[in-house]
């Protein structure tokens, strides 16, 4: 009776430790956030290659670091100059989705613009200087590989691009609006870019993602600014050691 007893108390306690370390359904939501508990600091928490991984963003980049020029992958991006797109309060950014035909090639393979979105005050810096935003237009490609363009804006005069986002923004909670965006123009005509491998800058913080930043600073109003700070005053995650990955800037 004695050795039946151990043995289901041995099975039970084998279950509830397979309990307390089992993940969470697939459908669960991961709650995440930029302060407190769930701030940056803790995502390791969440996805521990936040912590541990060696090519996390975003990154600095400066003098110090091992910046190579030349050969190049090649950049071409052929975006629709508008499109009907919609935008969404995401609760952790302004989003704006938008429709499929949107391309951009780089070093042969061809990855499809599925959405961008903004963070202030920027992520990536160059020199240590941070910019008011910072717009990522996330990509991918038909094989699920993924490229990020990062573009700074910095405060200056209205950004008539991103008028029909700012001037009313979309309703908290995910509800989208309808926005026209004239997608090219949100682009800096010189598009020399910093290039590098990293991941994501939000949970789960995956790693490979291709990494494009354009030198180039495009301009936005403090009113713009000020809008979106009225929703996410602060949504960006701390720089990450480079740990001797290799960075190029590209024409």
């Amino acid at each position: 009776m004695m050795r039946s007893l151990g043995w289901v108390v041995a099975c039970l306690s084998l279950v509830l430790a397979n309990r307390s370390f089992a993940a969470p359904d697939a459908g669960t939501p991961v709650h995440w956030s930029y302060s407190g508990e769930e701030s940056p600091a803790h995502w390791g928490d969440i996805a521990a290659v936040c912590k541990t991984g060696q090519a996390q963003s975003p990154i600095g980049f400066n003098s110090r670091g091992a910046i190579t020029k030349g050969p190049f992958p090649k950049l071409e991006i052929a975006w629709q100059p508008t499109v009907s797109a919609q935008a969404v309060d995401n609760g952790h950014t302004i989003q704006v989705n938008v429709p499929p035909g949107n391309f951009l090639s780089f070093g042969g393979t061809q990855y499809e613009l599925k959405q961008f979105h903004f963070h202030s005050p920027s992520e990536h810096n160059v020199n240590g200087e941070h910019t008011a935003m910072e717009m990522h237009f996330v990509h991918a490609s038909a094989d699920g590989k993924t490229l990020v363009l990062g573009v700074l804006l910095k405060t200056g005069k209205a950004n008539a691009g991103l008028d029909p986002i700012f001037s009313a923004l979309p309703p908290p909670g995910g509800e989208p609006k309808p926005v026209q965006i004239a997608l090219t123009s949100l682009l800096p005509k010189d598009h020399t870019h910093f290039a590098y491998v990293g991941s994501l800058t939000t949970p789960p913080c995956t790693e490979g993602v291709q990494w494009l930043v354009v030198v180039a600073q495009p301009q936005v109003s403090k009113a713009q600014v000020d809008a979106f700070h009225s929703r996410y005053p602060a949504n960006a995650r701390p720089t990450q050691a480079w740990h001797g990955r290799k960075i190029s800037i590209a024409p």
